[in-house]
C-alpha cells in the first residue's frame, strides 16, 4: 500500500508513541527477590527486563523506517489521476478534499474554486519583464508529474496559488510566498535552472515549480 505524505508523519508520531508504551511497560515490569534477600538473581532478572524492552525498540525502528521510505514511493500514477479526476491537491486532500468524489462535488463542499479557473484563463497572460521575472504560469509539480498547485503571478507581482490571493515577498534573489505548510519559491535569475521549487515542511516533500 502507498502511502501519502500527510499521512507518514501521523504514522511515525504513532510508532514513537508504542514505543514509549513499550519502553515504560517494560520498566514497570517487578523484578522479584527472593526471600533469603540473595540479590545476586537481581542483575539476570534485570538484564532480562532490559531484553524485553531492546526487542520491543528495535520493532519500533525498523517499522518507524519503513514508514519513512523516500518520496519517491509517495505519490503512485493512480494517485495522480485521482487528483486530477477529483480536482484536489495534496494540500486540499490534506484539508478534507475527497479524491474518490468528482470535481464538482468537491467544488460544492468548497474545495474546489471551479469559478477562478474561468477567471484566470480570461485574464491577460502576465508575461515577464528585467523588472518582474516571476510573471506568468506556473505549476508546482511532485516527482510523479502530479500537479501539487496552479499559480499565477502577474505583472504587479500579486500572486494566486489554485485560484486563491497570497502573500508573496521579495527574498534572497528570489520570490517567496507560502500556503500551509507549503512554501513556494521561483528564482529571479531565469538564467539558474532547477531553482524552482516548492517544499513541504510537514510532509517533508519537496518538487519542481515549472512555468508553463
Amino acid at each position: 500500500m502507498m502511502l501519502r505524505p500527510p499521512r507518514l508523519l501521523c504514522l511515525a508520531r504513532f510508532l514513537m508513541s508504542t514505543l514509549r508504551s513499550f519502553a515504560m511497560a517494560a520498566m514497570r515490569l517487578p523484578l522479584t527477590v527472593p526471600a533469603n534477600k540473595n540479590l545476586s538473581v537481581i542483575s539476570p532478572l534485570t538484564q532480562s527486563r532490559k531484553g524485553r524492552f531492546m526487542k520491543a525498540k528495535s520493532l519500533a525502528l525498523a517499522l518507524l523506517a519503513l514508514a519513512i521510505q523516500p518520496s519517491a514511493y509517495a505519490i503512485s500514477s493512480k494517485y495522480a489521476q485521482q487528483l486530477e479526476r477529483s480536482g484536489c491537491t495534496q494540500v486540499s486532500e490534506a484539508q478534507g478534499c475527497d479524491i474518490h468524489k468528482t470535481k464538482a462535488e468537491n467544488a460544492k463542499a468548497g474545495f474546489v474554486n471551479e469559478a477562478a479557473a474561468p477567471a484566470a484563463a480570461a485574464a491577460p497572460k502576465a508575461s515577464p519583464t528585467a523588472q518582474n521575472p516571476y510573471a506568468g504560469q506556473w505549476v508546482a509539480k511532485a516527482d510523479s508529474g502530479a500537479t501539487v498547485a496552479t499559480i499565477r503571478i502577474d505583472a504587479k507581482e500579486h500572486v494566486w496559488v489554485n485560484g486563491k490571493q497570497v502573500k508573496a515577498k521579495r527574498s534572497d534573489g528570489g520570490l517567496t510566498f507560502k500556503t500551509g505548510t507549503i512554501t513556494y519559491r521561483i528564482q529571479g535569475d531565469r538564467r539558474l535552472k532547477g531553482e524552482d521549487t516548492w517544499t513541504d515542511s510537514d510532509a517533508g516533500t519537496k518538487g519542481q515549480i515549472v512555468s508553463e
